[in-house]
């Protein structure tokens, strides 16, 4: 289970205002690999920190879930799934809140969800 913040060196990066997008984007990889993408860029940062949050976890639960539709233990799996995928996220949902927070604006417009069985 990973989560990446997308873009490089996007903890220090500054850039120009980054154009808006749709709330989310899902990238299918490998039949085992399990990814969405959770745009943030249509955000207003550190304010609207509460939606970001919901998104990854909202996007974290829907990974998990394509990744143990065909299981007989699918919702004890999803659920200890979402809840370790999500807390991989966290370390990137801090580094964009707290950069937010500095006033600068963000290369980076999304995380990257991921879940490899």
């Amino acid at each position: 289970m990973r989560a990446y913040l997308i873009a490089a060196a996007a903890a220090a990066a500054v850039a120009a205002p980054a154009l808006a997008q749709g709330p989310m984007t899902v990238e299918g990889r490998t039949q085992g690999e399990f990814t969405e993408i959770v745009q943030f860029g249509d955000l207003s940062l550190p304010a609207d920190g509460a939606t970001l949050r919901s998104r990854v976890l909202n996007a974290s639960s829907r990974v998990c879930s394509r990744a143990f539709s065909d299981s007989n233990t699918g919702g004890m799996l999803v659920r200890a799934c979402t809840s370790g995928t999500y807390s991989d996220a966290k370390p990137a949902m801090e580094r964009v809140l707290a950069m937010a927070a500095t006033g600068k604006q963000l290369a980076a417009t999304a995380i990257r969800i991921r879940f490899a069985r």
